[in-house]
C-alpha cells in the first residue's frame, strides 16, 4: 500500500512539472536573489490561526533591495484535512535607483492535506489580486507540496512545485511562472523553527535562483 501511494504521488508531481512548462518559452536573464523572512502564528481556536508575515527580499544577484512586504490573514480547518486561507498584504517596493512604490496584495485561497506514516502531502490552490497605481494584477496560484518528517530528529525536509497563471488577458490556462522549492524545516521546538530552501524560479524572459530563510514563532 505504501509503495502505491508514493508511486502515485511521483507521478502527480511529474504531471504538474509538465504543466507548469506550458507557456513558458527560452529564458534570457539569470539573476540571483534572496528572501528572508520572519512568521507569526497565533491559534486562537482549535480551527482557527491568525498568521502575519514580515518579509525583506533582494534581487539582481543579491546587490538591490527588491521589497519589503508585511501580510495579515486567517486560516480557518473546515475539515480536518481542508483549510480555508485569506490574507492583505502591504509592499513597498524598490523600482529603479531611488524609486520606491506601494502596492497592496489580497489573497482567498484552500488547502487540502492528506498524512500518511511520516509523509505530507498538500494541495493548495489560491486567487490573488495585486493593485498598484490603478492597475489590478490577478492570478491564479496552484501548489502542490510534499513533506516528509524525519522519524527522531528535528528535521522535517520538503518539495513544492507552484505555477502562476495570469487572469488578465482571458487565456486560460496561461502559466507566466513556476517555482520549484525543496528545503528543510528544522524544528527547535513546538513553538520556534526555522525553514531554508532555494527556489528556481521560470518566468518568459527570466529565471532566478533565490535562496531563502524563514523564522516560524507559534503561539
Amino acid at each position: 500500500m505504501q509503495t502505491h501511494r508514493l508511486r502515485m504521488l511521483l507521478a502527480i508531481l511529474i504531471l504538474l512539472v509538465g504543466f507548469g512548462k506550458v507557456g513558458l518559452s527560452a529564458q534570457e536573464t539569470v539573476d540571483w536573489r534572496s528572501w528572508t523572512s520572519a512568521v507569526v502564528n497565533y491559534r486562537i481556536t482549535k480551527s482557527l490561526l491568525v498568521r502575519t508575515k514580515l518579509e525583506y527580499r533582494l534581487k539582481d544577484d543579491i546587490s538591490k533591495s527588491d521589497r519589503w512586504s508585511l501580510n495579515a490573514g486567517l486560516n480557518y480547518n473546515i475539515l480536518p484535512f481542508l483549510e480555508i486561507k485569506g490574507a492583505y498584504e502591504f509592499h513597498h517596493r524598490k523600482l529603479g535607483d531611488d524609486l520606491w512604490k506601494f502596492r497592496h496584495r489580497y489573497y482567498l485561497g484552500a488547502q487540502a492535506s492528506w498524512k500518511f506514516c511520516d509523509f505530507k502531502l498538500s494541495w493548495r490552490e489560491r486567487f490573488q489580486q495585486t493593485i498598484q497605481d490603478g492597475d489590478v494584477e490577478s492570478m491564479l496560484r496552484s501548489r502542490i507540496k510534499l513533506d516528509y518528517g524525519i522519524p527522531g530528529t528535528c528535521l522535517q525536509p520538503h518539495f513544492s512545485i507552484e505555477t502562476f497563471q495570469c487572469l488578465n488577458d482571458g487565456t486560460f490556462p496561461k502559466v507566466c511562472r513556476i517555482r520549484y522549492r525543496p528545503g528543510v524545516k528544522i524544528g527547535f521546538s513546538k513553538r520556534y523553527a526555522l525553514i531554508v530552501f532555494y527556489c528556481r524560479q521560470y518566468e518568459k524572459l527570466r529565471k532566478s535562483n533565490i535562496a531563502g530563510m524563514e523564522m516560524d514563532f507559534n503561539f
